[in-house]
């Protein structure tokens, strides 16, 4: 449009209710101009639909309500961008990634067409910023209408969960903002442990029989804590998208905590202790024993070229923690820095069309417990979740696997397939 539009915009409903006059009311024109050029350029009018308001920042997280003039434009839009031969609806990052990668950029087209350019900007920045708020939660997103029965899985390593095949779409339109959004802050990647739904790219987060409890807080595929021979990736970001909110308000809300927010907060003796020794994370096996998971790592490291301090918390269900060498003064700071880390920490209820978008370098997080068990699983919380990263491929000419390259064009899973890649 003109950079003075509103004078153009006058000049012509003038003009045409000159010519016009007697056969529509003047006060009409506007209405019957502005809805001419909405179906002349839809597309200029695009990033008024969605408004973003932000509405409360803290030490952890960012709030921004996202609201709609016009919903069913949305929705509109979706269904000419995405139809029924879409990628988005039959795709697997596992057996065809360049076909996902479509899917992808489908979604990263429809999120840019929507969000209001000051939202891109933010998000699109959010994986490099050191400091402010480690979380943006974006509160009302339009997902689908009619949503499925939540999928339920044997246990927390069930991947599959009621998916008919490895590339069926249960939520299209949610997946699509979490593609997309994906995209904006990175690519989206399959998690290193497990193989998830669409190849690994999106993860249903539901409850099963495994997991019913406070999840204990952590970070997810923490790099100083992995085994050196492996070539794992860590995130820089994740994302949690609500499908679905739990049944009962009181339970499982996710739960988070900035790293530096935490340090201010602990013993100083205990924040000493853990700058200088390791802990060792131990899983229990079927028969009693216990096997070591990754290797020793300082849940506090200093970084002084960027003068930011990393927290890192290993736990995981059914683990125990010894320290080979701070011995048990330094696994109970461990104990204590994570049970003020869950009980400080900012609790978030997640409902439908809720996004909470994640630093997993600058955040630690968690989960409360499930109330509702048994018959209500069906209509119980569900989450789906993406991992992040602006590390994904190789350049060409780079000759050795590093954590600045993880995996070659176009594979969208570092690790592969059913088990680790070991590095060189």
């Amino acid at each position: 449009l003109p950079q003075h539009w509103h004078e153009w915009f006058s000049c012509g409903c003038n003009h045409i209710y000159r010519r016009y006059c007697t056969l529509i009311p003047r006060q009409m024109w506007s209405v019957v101009f502005t809805t001419a050029l909405l179906v002349a350029f839809p597309t200029c009018f695009a990033s008024e639909m969605l408004q973003s308001k932000t509405s409360s920042i803290n030490n952890n997280i960012e709030i921004i309500d996202i609201k709609s003039n016009s919903i069913g434009e949305v929705y509109k839009s979706w269904e000419d961008r995405f139809p029924k031969e879409s990628p988005l609806f039959d795709y697997s990052a596992k057996q065809d990634p360049e076909r996902a990668l479509l899917a992808v950029h489908e979604s990263l087209a429809f999120v840019m067409q929507w969000l209001p350019t000051a939202i891109i900007s933010r998000l699109a920045s959010f994986p490099f910023q050191k400091s402010g708020p480690s979380a943006i939660l974006l509160r009302g997103l339009p997902i689908d209408v009619d949503i499925p029965p939540t999928p339920i899985k044997a246990s927390v390593f069930d991947d599959a969960g009621d998916r008919e095949t490895d590339s069926s779409t249960l939520v299209p339109i949610a997946e699509s903002w979490l593609l997309g959004i994906s995209r904006l802050m990175g690519f989206p990647t399959g998690a290193p442990l497990a193989t998830g739904d669409r190849g690994g790219l999106i993860r249903d987060i539901t409850q099963n029989a495994d997991d019913v409890n406070d999840l204990p807080m952590h970070r997810d595929y923490p790099a100083v804590a992995r085994d050196p021979k492996f070539a794992m990736v860590e995130p820089e970001i994740f994302i949690l998208f609500g499908v679905r909110g739990d049944v009962d308000d009181s339970g499982a809300k996710t739960v988070v905590m900035d790293s530096k927010t935490l340090l201010d907060m602990m013993n100083p003796t205990d924040r000493a202790l853990l700058r200088t020794t390791t802990v060792q994370t131990e899983i229990e096996l079927p028969n009693g024993e216990y096997f070591a998971i990754g290797r020793p790592f300082l849940p506090i490291i200093d970084n002084e070229e960027d003068g930011t301090s990393t927290v890192t918390l290993n736990n995981l269900p059914k683990a125990r923690y010894v320290s080979p060498d701070g011995g048990g003064q330094t696994v109970e700071a461990y104990k204590r820095m994570s049970q003020l880390a869950f009980d400080k920490g900012e609790r978030v209820n997640l409902k439908a069309g809720d996004m909470l978008i994640i630093q997993n370098s600058r955040l630690v997080h968690g989960r409360t417990k499930f109330y509702n068990t048994g018959s209500c699983l069906a209509s119980g919380r569900w989450l789906i979740k993406a991992y992040v990263t602006n590390r994904l491929w190789k350049i060409p000419g780079e000759t050795s696997l590093s954590d600045m390259a993880h995996t070659d064009y176009p594979n969208l899973n570092p690790m592969g397939w059913g088990g680790f890649r070991q590095q060189d």
